[in-house]
C-alpha cells in the first residue's frame, strides 16, 4: 500500500470501534458454555465426514493412518471447528463438500499459518526458496533500540511478524496459500477473507510492513512465534489532536492529526490435556473440558513463562490490554484483520493440544508409515 493509503477501501465503519468480524473468545473455563453451543452442528459435520470412504489412491495421513477405510476425525479438526462461529459451522453443514475439504486440510492449515518450523521439513511444496535465509544483521531482521508494545521494556526490540514469514515469503508459500483459501472464506465473510488473501499475497508484506509487524522484546517474540503468547484484537479507535500554533496551516487554522489505535488483549495459551495426533470421533462435552484444562506439566511451569511490565513491575496477566498506534486508518484496519486471522490459527492449535509440542511429537500428514491398520467395513 502507498504511504497515503489512497487505494484502501475500508472494510468497517470508522465510527464503529468494534469491527464487524468474528473473534472467538479466549480458551478459559468460562468459554465452555459457548463451545458447547457448537456441538450439534459439529456433530452433523463429523457424522457426515466419518461416512466418507478414503479414496483408493490415498496415502497414509492424519485422518486415514492406513490409507484405506473411512475418514477419521482428529483433534486438529476439533480444534479448528470449535474456533469457528455458529454461522460458519451452519455454512459447513449446508455445504458438506466444503466441510470435507476443511476437515481434510485442518492440520495442514494450522501448521502452515502458525509458521511451525517443522512444516518446511515435510511438506511436498518444499524447495530451496521455501524459507529465506535468516540474517543476523539488525537492519534486516528488524531489531531496533525502541520499546516493547506489551512489556514496555526498552532495548533490542524485534519487529515480530503477525502472520509468519513462511506464509508469504516464497512463490511456493503463496501457491500453497491459494490451495487453502477455503479457510479464510469459512472463518470470515467474503470481504474479510479477500483482504486476508490480498495482504498475504502482497509483495511488500515483510518485517517492516506496518500492518504485519508488532514490536516485542525477544522473549515475547519467541513466545508469540511458538504460540504460547497470542494477541486477540478488541477494537479500533481514532483520536484527533490539534497541533501547536506554530504548526498552523496557511489559512491560520490549527492543524489536526488523527491517530488510529488497534486495541488487543494478551493471552497465555496453555498446553492442554488434548493430544493433537489422536483420533477422537464425535465431539462431546468431555472433549471441551479436555481442550480447556491445562496439562499438569504446564500448570506446574506456567509461572516461568511470565513477563513483567517494566513501568508497574507487575506481571502481565491473561487479558492484559495494549494498543498499537497507526497514522493511517487503513494500516490499523489491516493489522486488526491479520491479528484476527492469527488469533484464529493459534486458538485452533491450542484447542487441538498443539501448543508446545516437541519436534519428536509433531506428526504430519506425511509422517505416517501406514503400519497402523484400520478396520474396513464391507460394502
Amino acid at each position: 500500500m502507498s504511504a497515503s493509503n489512497s487505494s484502501h477501501v475500508p472494510l468497517f465503519c470508522q465510527e464503529d470501534i468494534v469491527p464487524d468480524i468474528y473473534v472467538a473468545p479466549p480458551p478459559t473455563l468460562q468459554s465452555e458454555a459457548a463451545l458447547a453451543e457448537k456441538l450439534p452442528l459439529m456433530s452433523k459435520i463429523c457424522e457426515t465426514y466419518i461416512s466418507i470412504r478414503v479414496p483408493p489412491d490415498a496415502r497414509p495421513c492424519s485422518w486415514s493412518r492406513s490409507g484405506r477405510g473411512y475418514k477419521k476425525v482428529t483433534s486438529w479438526m476439533h480444534g479448528l471447528l470449535f474456533t469457528m462461529s455458529i454461522g460458519a459451522l451452519e455454512y459447513l453443514v449446508e455445504n458438506l463438500n466444503v466441510a470435507e475439504e476443511v476437515c481434510d486440510k485442518a492440520q495442514l492449515f494450522i501448521f502452515f499459518c502458525s509458521g511451525n518450523p517443522r512444516f518446511s521439513d515435510w511438506h511436498t511444496f518444499r524447495h530451496k526458496t521455501w524459507i529465506e535465509s535468516r540474517s543476523t544483521n539488525p537492519e534486516e531482521t528488524g531489531v531496533e533500540n525502541t520499546t516493547c508494545i506489551i512489556s514496555k521494556k526498552k532495548g533490542a526490540i524485534r519487529h515480530t511478524y503477525i502472520m509468519p514469514a513462511r506464509t508469504h515469503n516464497s512463490a511456493a508459500a503463496k501457491q500453497l496459500l491459494e490451495s487453502l483459501d477455503v479457510f479464510p472464506a469459512t472463518l470470515f465473510d467474503a470481504r474479510i477473507a479477500e483482504r486476508i488473501l490480498v495482504l498475504l499475497a502482497a509483495e511488500n508484506v515483510g518485517p517492516f510492513t506496518r500492518c504485519n509487524t508488532i514490536r516485542l522484546n525477544p522473549y515475547l517474540s519467541q513466545l508469540f512465534d511458538a504460540g504460547f503468547l497470542a494477541l486477540r484484537p478488541l477494537a479500533l479507535t481514532t483520536t484527533t489532536t490539534k497541533k501547536p500554533e506554530e504548526e498552523e496551516g496557511p489559512c491560520g487554522h490549527g492543524r489536526r492529526e488523527e491517530t488510529h489505535r488497534v486495541h488487543f488483549s494478551v493471552h497465555w495459551m496453555p498446553q492442554t490435556s488434548s493430544s493433537p495426533n489422536d483420533l477422537v470421533g464425535m465431539p462431546c462435552r468431555h472433549d471441551i473440558k479436555t481442550m480447556l484444562y491445562a496439562s499438569r506439566e504446564y500448570s506446574r511451569s506456567k509461572n516461568e513463562l511470565c513477563e513483567f511490565d517494566a513501568v508497574t513491575n507487575k506481571p502481565i496477566l491473561d487479558g492484559h490490554e495494549c494498543f498499537v498506534e497507526h497514522r493511517w486508518y487503513g494500516d490499523a484496519e489491516d493489522m486488526y484483520v491479520l491479528l484476527a486471522f492469527r488469533w484464529s490459527v493459534t486458538l485452533a492449535m491450542c484447542l487441538a493440544g498443539g501448543i508446545g509440542l516437541g519436534e519428536e511429537e509433531v506428526f504430519t500428514d506425511y509422517a505416517y508409515s501406514g503400519d497402523e491398520e484400520e478396520e474396513v467395513e464391507e460394502e
